[in-house]
């Protein structure tokens, strides 16, 4: 299972050169507005989500583990969602709450209240400030994932687990920085994009 941070995604514009200062910069999920049209309308909830998979991709780090960027001290992770349905709202215009059920979340991790709006479609993203330093703190913590329809309607909750072993730029498995900002660059031109057309449809 993959892992789903406030919500924004941090993106560095990653120059060519290993040892070059990068600027960050956030694009994230949005608040989700419910369609008065829709309440009243749709009393149906969205059904159950299918599988949430969470993904921790970076820790901060002392900016020694693939570079320097002002990105160095921010930690990220998503949630990549597979809806359920629902009678009246797209599966990939579902909107979600996304609370702490137990456990403990890293220092400096604050979940944003409210519905959000996936960056991506059905890909949730969350940045902290993690510390720029390579010894990390470990942390485990269990998120409840709520389906939120387009009148307000609210689905089952599905849990996941938000974990990571700490240890900073040396753990298993992580993305090394440059391919890693560079990717969520790319991410970053997508959710433009699907942002101008949601806003498209809306017009």
């Amino acid at each position: 299972m993959r892992l789903a941070v406030p919500a924004a995604l941090a993106v560095c514009a990653v120059a060519l050169t290993p040892a070059a200062a990068l600027a960050c910069s956030h694009i994230g999920n949005e608040a989700y507005t419910i369609d008065p049209a829709e309440e009243g309308v749709d009393t149906t909830p969205p059904s159950a989500l299918v599988d949430a998979e969470v993904t921790v991709s970076r820790r901060g780090t002392a900016g020694d583990c693939g570079g320097v960027s002002s990105c160095d001290d921010i930690g990220v992770f998503s949630i990549v969602l597979t809806p359920g349905g629902d009678d009246r709202t797209a599966a990939d215009d579902l909107g979600y709450r996304v609370t702490v059920v137990s456990g403990r979340l890293p220092q400096g991790l604050i979940l944003p209240p409210g519905t959000l709006q996936p960056a991506l479609p059905n890909e949730l993203f969350f940045v902290w400030i993690d510390g720029r330093t390579d010894t990390q703190e470990a942390f485990d913590a269990v998120l409840g994932l709520v389906p939120v329809d387009r009148a307000g309607n609210e689905g089952p909750m599905l849990t996941v687990h938000l974990r990571d072993e700490g240890s900073g730029c040396a753990a298993g498995g992580r993305v090394p920085d440059q391919a890693l900002w560079l990717g969520l660059a790319l991410l970053a031109l997508v959710a433009h994009r699907e942002r101008a057309r949601r806003r498209s449809l809306i017009a």
